[in-house]
């Protein structure tokens, strides 16, 4: 099955088969990461995958959707790790802050049938009593408990979740190097190597600290709200010259209900990334930025208070939406969607015409993408305002991924808006393990299990090199 898109790059699709060929005839593992689509919410997960014999030495999960998502992560973990279930085994396991469509989908922890972790990290903020010490944060107590959503929800599903694994032996520990903030902000830990190169993960935010330009925990202060948001972790994964960044629902603004810990942290990155990113080809020797990070996972599901413009300087190649149907939510905010079209400069300086064969320049990857009826304002329109600013685009590939109707399977427009729960794509990231100590290479793939469809090529990137 072709995947859907506003336009059809065939090229694009022939020279991403023929690359993903020699990937894996040249090197034995690759990292990927996998969008897991959920409906609402956000679940991520982090593969190191040895292609030879389609084995996974190392696995990361990062939240786990909203109650109704384990219909789609147990589905998908059937499918992707089918070596290793029925239980999925998990190196670490993140929370990154105490809402529901991120922690929800955590109640089947001590299932049998779903996952074993290793070392649970989250923001803290909560109690356990002394029978569950090994998996209890330190610094739970005081200030500490004022980080939100610590009522009856979280503790029945999270908590309880986090009770009945330990008790199955299904989870093990709590991490020994992130666990304390901002004691921690800036440590690192190691999820694995990929044929050799390790691939980590940098804390730079979490409990209301960033990290800033002087590599100092720096607090942002909460918002009147006291909003759960505010204590979001972000981490930076690095592997070689590729940097992704993931960070909850990290806010980008000072509002009532948020707070902007964005621009401290992308001068921070600059501090942190500080190799200068040249673009994928020689022609650009002047056109240069630190703190480029060449992929990421949008924050707050691309709602109208994060992803700044000050942070979009990090001038990623692709941003990956997790969206969803609620209309109380209505997202992609269509605010949004003008920073990230007006600031998403790509590396590459070449006109189309010019570009190396099959490479888009940036991408757009939102895993549910509705208009929305309810309100009577700009945000009723988000599928709306993403066709008219992304679609169609040569620079661009632009993909959702709940679109199956009929007339957008005959023309290939992405006309419709399926309800259907097993219209649901995701989306692989899959880096090019050659060459990647000088040069960041990516390809986008869909996949959607309850379709059959396993990887079908959506993207080709060279978004970073290191030298001139």
């Amino acid at each position: 099955m072709f995947p859907f898109s506003l336009k059809i790059n065939l090229p694009g699709f022939i020279c991403c088969m023929c690359l993903l060929t020699t990937l894996s005839l040249k090197a034995q593992e690759q990292l990927e990461i996998h969008h897991i689509n959920v409906e609402n919410g956000d679940a991520t997960m982090i593969l190191i995958h040895n292609t030879a014999v389609d084995t996974f030495p190392a696995a990361v999960l990062i939240d786990g959707g909203l109650r109704e998502s384990n219909a789609f992560i147990k589905n998908y973990f059937r499918n992707c790790l089918r070596d290793s279930m029925p239980v999925a085994h998990f190196k670490y396991m993140i929370l990154s802050h105490h809402h529901q469509d991120h922690y929800y989908g955590f109640k089947s922890l001590g299932d049998s049938a779903f996952i074993q972790v290793d070392t649970v990290i989250d923001v803290g903020g909560y109690k356990l009593n002394s029978t569950y010490a090994a998996i209890a944060p330190p610094d739970s107590s005081g200030p500490a408990l004022s980080r939100g959503g610590t009522g009856p929800r979280f503790r029945s599903a999270y908590l309880g979740g986090l009770k009945k694994a330990y008790n199955r032996g299904l989870l093990k520990s709590r991490s020994s190097v992130i666990t304390s903030f901002p004691r921690d902000i800036g440590k690192s830990i190691t999820i694995g190597t990929v044929n050799g190169i390790p691939v980590t993960l940098t804390c730079v935010a979490g409990a209301s600290y960033t990290y800033d330009r002087s590599r100092n925990a720096v607090s942002n202060g909460v918002s009147a709200a006291n909003n759960c948001n505010d204590y979001s972790l972000g981490f930076v994964l690095q592997y070689g010259e590729f940097r992704y960044f993931t960070a909850g629902d990290l806010g980008g603004q000072n509002t009532g209900n948020s707070i902007d810990q964005e621009t401290t942290l992308a001068r921070g990155l600059d501090t942190l990334l500080p190799s200068l990113s040249y673009s994928f080809d020689s022609t650009a020797t002047t056109d240069s930025v630190t703190g480029h990070i060449c992929a990421f996972k949008v924050s707050h599901h691309g709602s109208d208070h994060s992803t700044n413009a000050v942070f979009l300087q990090i001038r990623p190649a692709v941003a990956i939406v997790s969206a969803g149907n609620k209309k109380t939510w209505a997202l992609p905010n269509p605010a949004f969607q003008h920073r990230l079209d007006a600031s998403w400069r790509p590396l590459s300086s070449r006109a189309d015409s010019t570009r190396p064969f099959g490479v888009s320049d940036r991408g757009l990857y939102i895993t549910n993408l509705y208009n929305f009826q309810n309100a009577g304002t700009a945000r009723d329109s988000c599928l709306k305002y993403a066709v008219l600013l992304f679609a169609g685009r040569t620079d661009t590939e632009f993909h959702y991924g709940n679109d199956y109707d009929a007339a957008g399977l005959a023309t290939h427009a992405m006309t419709g808006s399926s309800a259907d729960p097993t219209c649901k794509d995701s989306y692989i990231l899959v880096v090019e393990p050659n060459n990647i100590t000088t040069q960041s290479t990516f390809y986008l793939y869909m996949t959607n299990y309850w379709k059959g469809v396993i990887m079908s090529p959506v993207g080709n990137y060279q978004c970073h090199r290191n030298t001139r």
